[in-house]
């Protein structure tokens, strides 16, 4: 609605706010939606303000961990808005029930669990990433933004302690802010020739889909979509159990491991144990496939298809 700029501070903020809303209201007016699909959360809140006395139903989807969200001072006060606000909305959909619990009272009975669907284009062939890296037999692959919260400066020392009792490489799609400082640990850990950062590839997986395993070692995350494409590749995977995400995605001990949060130790251990452990691998690999059974586009859209359809009913009985 070009009325987007950076942050100048809470005034400026809740003034572009209220310009936000004046304009969406206009827009509906104007298209006489069906419905409404707001993602996030001071859209969630725009959307239903704008849509007072329209008749028309919002529902709201969160892709944000809420309590991460209250670690800042604009997340706590649109946190704030939406106590106030989500009670109007037709539904707020989020992705684990982890985070439906965050909500109380009247907003929670509004709220639906929906997670995300395995991506149908997963297996695009691109040659370019076939040659971009040969991966040896024993490779750990990862992938996400260098930036703080993917913690790849842990997974990177609990690798340090995997090569000390297996011959291995590790691999890391991405980009970020810390690469720089993560290519520098690298080399102080003497790891420069055992882990490889290719940067960011549009299509890694028919290269990381010949790793031998797959590691998360997110400190934040809320529903990683890196999981679903790593294991409908077949890919056995090691992850921490941090708050929301993994263990919705995961099966301990079926097609997967869980280790306690940022435990560095217990990372370790755990590659190690599957990297020696054909068989297991193996069984946990053959298993990790079903993914694409347990959150299937068909599976997930028939979810948001109820959703919408009682939104659209409550209208019809208004």
């Amino acid at each position: 609605m070009d009325i987007s700029g950076p942050y100048a501070g809470l005034l400026v903020g809740a003034w572009r706010n209220l310009r936000r809303v004046r304009r969406l209201r206009r827009e509906i007016v104007r298209v006489q939606p069906d419905c409404i699909v707001a993602f996030g959360e001071s859209h969630g809140v725009n959307s239903i303000l704008a849509s007072v006395g329209t008749g028309v139903p919002v529902l709201v989807s969160e892709h944000s961990n809420p309590y991460f969200f209250l670690t800042t001072t604009h997340g706590q006060v649109w946190h704030l808005a939406r106590c106030l606000v989500y009670r109007f909305a037709a539904a707020i959909v989020v992705l684990t029930e982890f985070n439906r619990q965050f909500f109380c009272g009247k907003i929670r009975r509004k709220t639906v669990v929906i997670p995300n669907a395995v991506p149908t284009d997963t297996n695009a062939d691109n040659e370019a990433v076939e040659r971009a890296l040969s991966l040896p037999p024993l490779t750990i692959a990862a992938m996400g933004r260098l930036e703080p919260e993917k913690r790849f400066d842990l997974l990177i020392r609990a690798f340090a302690r995997v090569v000390q009792d297996v011959d291995c490489r590790l691999v890391i799609v991405g980009d970020g802010t810390l690469r720089a400082e993560l290519e520098r640990l690298s080399e102080e850990l003497g790891l420069a020739d055992r882990l490889t950062m290719p940067g960011f590839l549009h299509h890694p997986w028919r290269l990381l889909r010949h790793a031998s395993l797959f590691v998360l070692s997110s400190e934040v995350e809320v529903f990683p979509m890196v999981l679903l494409e790593a294991m409908s590749h077949g890919l056995p995977i090691v992850s921490f159990d941090c708050r929301t995400g993994p263990a919705e995605i995961i099966r301990d001990g079926v097609d997967g491991l869980l280790v306690p949060p940022l435990d560095l130790e217990a990372l370790a251990a755990a590659m190690i144990r599957l990297l020696k452990d054909d068989e297991k691998r193996k069984r946990l690999a053959a298993r990790a496939t079903e993914v694409k059974h347990r959150f299937s586009e068909d599976r997930i859209m028939g979810m948001w298809e109820e959703v919408v359809e009682k939104a659209l009913e409550s209208r019809n009985r208004v």
